[in-house]
């Protein structure tokens, strides 16, 4: 009985995610195909599992992705050369626009702070 019932929960999350897939990405004939098979492989990749525990959280992982594939991807389309709108859909996560305050940037890092040295020369200056 609750193989039946895993099952359905394995199809639907499926079939959401491909439902989510030809919204997100509508018109894109790249990132629908993409998508697609990327969808596919990953459900292919699992179909052995048979642990029951290890299915629903599966299962969880493909809700997770679909719903961030539902909020957090918008789309641009060129609507003219060099200018491009947003296809943001109703589901889409709006956050509040906090506005950048450069007064607010210490001067210098307080002392115990790491420094990221990133995008220094490492190489020794040659005098």
């Amino acid at each position: 009985m609750a193989s039946k019932v895993l099952r359905k929960e394995v199809l639907a999350a499926f079939r959401k995610l491909h439902k989510t897939r030809q919204k997100v990405f509508r018109d894109d004939i790249h990132a629908l195909t993409a998508a697609r098979e990327k969808i596919n492989e990953e459900f292919r990749k699992n179909m052995a599992v048979s642990d029951e525990a290890a299915i629903k959280e599966l299962v969880d992982f493909a809700k997770a992705v679909e719903y961030e594939m539902r909020t957090t991807i918008i789309q641009t389309v060129e609507v003219a050369p060099g200018r491009f709108a947003a296809r943001i859909r109703e589901d889409t996560a709006m956050l509040d626009n906090v506005e950048f305050d450069i007064g607010k940037i210490p001067d210098e890092m307080p002392k115990g702070k790491r420094v990221s040295v990133c995008c220094q020369d490492p190489s020794p200056k040659k005098d």
